[in-house]
């Protein structure tokens, strides 16, 4: 399967791990094709033997009955392929996406101030950036770079609707101000180190411009 577990070990470093449910020893567990590069559509559920689920939608029970309905073939064979492919190709694909997460973080630490990093460097998953940067409004900020060209997220899409500040960055110490200029970058298989320099280049140039209308307004 294309998932990764990261586990910590006494000394304190982490290292990743292909999941195994057996060794997990889990009941159910559930993973979506777009999370490895497969079809937005496709999603598998792995459920032991023995354990009962209330199915989904009744009818001609397709999917043993959990899901009744006719499944989606292509995107069935595609999140196959997809899952193979990443199997395959693991090691190689986390090397590429933690080196250019590393060169955008090293990068606008040195280029934005007032710049916190949020979670573990050590115990995350390596296509993910998540920060806050102070003085904006993570809303003003997304779309800024979306003018620009450049995809970014505030936090979880689960949440991307919510306005108001990520539970979760309040669980961390974040004060209200601090996770109102959340900023979430992920990088993945097509990313380029081009890309990357002009991510560099265009994110600190549309901070400094929210920071200087913000100063102004603030007068």
């Amino acid at each position: 399967m294309a998932i990764v577990l990261w586990l910590r070990s006494v000394s304190g470093e982490t290292r990743q791990k292909p999941v195994n449910v057996r060794e997990l020893k889990v009941d159910a567990l559930s993973l979506a094709a777009n999370q490895f590069h497969g079809p937005a559509g496709a999603a598998a559920l792995f459920v032991r033997e023995g354990v009962r689920i209330l199915p989904l939608i009744d009818g001609g029970g397709q999917e043993v009955g959990a899901r009744s309905g006719t499944e989606p073939v292509p995107n069935v064979v595609g999140m196959g392929v997809a899952a193979e492919l990443a199997r395959t190709h693991m090691t190689a694909r986390m090397a590429h996406a933690s080196c250019l997460r590393d060169q955008l973080k090293d990068g606008l630490l040195a280029r934005l101030e007032h710049l916190r990093l949020n979670g573990s460097w050590t115990s995350r998953l390596p296509h993910n950036l998540h920060v806050c940067v102070e003085g904006i409004s993570s809303e003003s900020l997304v779309l800024g770079l979306d003018q620009e060209g450049i995809a970014a997220g505030i936090g979880s899409a689960c949440n991307s609707k919510a306005m108001r500040p990520s539970h979760v960055l309040k669980a961390i110490g974040l004060s209200d101000e601090e996770a109102h200029g959340a900023l979430l970058l992920t990088v993945g298989v097509p990313t380029t180190e081009d890309e990357i320099d002009r991510a560099l280049e265009i994110i600190p140039q549309v901070v400094n411009q929210l920071r200087h209308v913000t100063s102004l307004t603030s007068r």
